[in-house]
């Protein structure tokens, strides 16, 4: 049988809540296809991402596997990997099933059988999952809030132009870039120019890849460039220097 085999390590390892690594879901996946004889083609992952559906390429890698028809099972360490919500985990096991693929879990065999018993298992289990990350979301969402009430950053991964530097948000030289798209929509010009136009003048993304105007109108978008983020009571601190007027 071939199979792919699906690691995620969630947002919360970042604050040490997420105890399964990368290292030890793929030893874990690998060493199980060597066992059971399975012919493991690769192993998708999606590192640092939250267990919804959003922004999961790894996921979406593995579905495009599967569209494929020759792959018929997808190996993961924990069934929490794949999902910490509930319905979210019960609704990708269907639809898996609809498409004739097993899932297997390397550390809970047999808990995505049909009988009723194992249902019942799995659904008690995926209800602890759902549990806890819905505390560790208030925990983090509370320390969150702690910082920008002393007046740091607290808004996440920082947008193109900025940095974090001793808990607070600062400027970067790729603030020219941000600077330069608001210029030129105040020019009038529309998403698909501002998108080519950065292109043909050099601007990087801030990942290297390439712009487009769905790319231009997040930024534009982003109230951080404005100033505009406040986090907690309307007394609360935590603004920081925008970009633009």
């Amino acid at each position: 049988m071939k199979a792919i085999g699906y690691i995620r390590v969630s947002t919360e390892a970042q604050a040490g809540e997420d105890r399964y690594g990368p290292d030890v879901q793929r030893d874990a996946i690998r060493k199980y296809a060597s066992a059971e004889g399975v012919d493991l083609a690769r192993i998708c992952e999606d590192l640092g991402v939250s267990g919804g559906l959003e922004h999961r390429p790894g996921l979406a890698a593995v579905y495009e596997a599967l569209d494929a028809g020759d792959v018929g099972a997808v190996i993961v360490y924990r069934l929490d990997r794949l999902a910490r919500d509930l319905r979210l985990q019960e609704n990708i096991l269907f639809d898996l099933r609809k498409k004739g693929v097993e899932l297997i879990s390397v550390s809970e065999p047999d808990l995505c059988s049909a009988e009723p018993e194992r249902v019942l298992l799995r659904q008690v289990l995926g209800s602890f999952a759902e549990y806890e990350r819905r505390v560790i979301t208030l925990r983090l969402a509370a320390g969150r809030y702690r910082k920008a009430d002393t007046g740091g950053y607290a808004g996440g991964e920082p947008p193109l132009g900025y940095a974090t530097h001793g808990g607070a948000l600062v400027v970067t030289g790729d603030a020219d870039t941000v600077r330069r798209i608001f210029a030129l929509r105040t020019e009038g010009a529309t998403l698909a120019v501002i998108a080519a136009t950065l292109i043909r003048e050099g601007y990087p993304t801030k990942r290297g890849g390439t712009w487009a105007p769905a790319t231009v109108k997040r930024i534009l978008d982003n109230p951080k460039y404005h100033g505009a983020i406040r986090y907690g009571t309307a007394g609360a601190k935590g603004i920081h220097t925008p970009l633009v007027e």
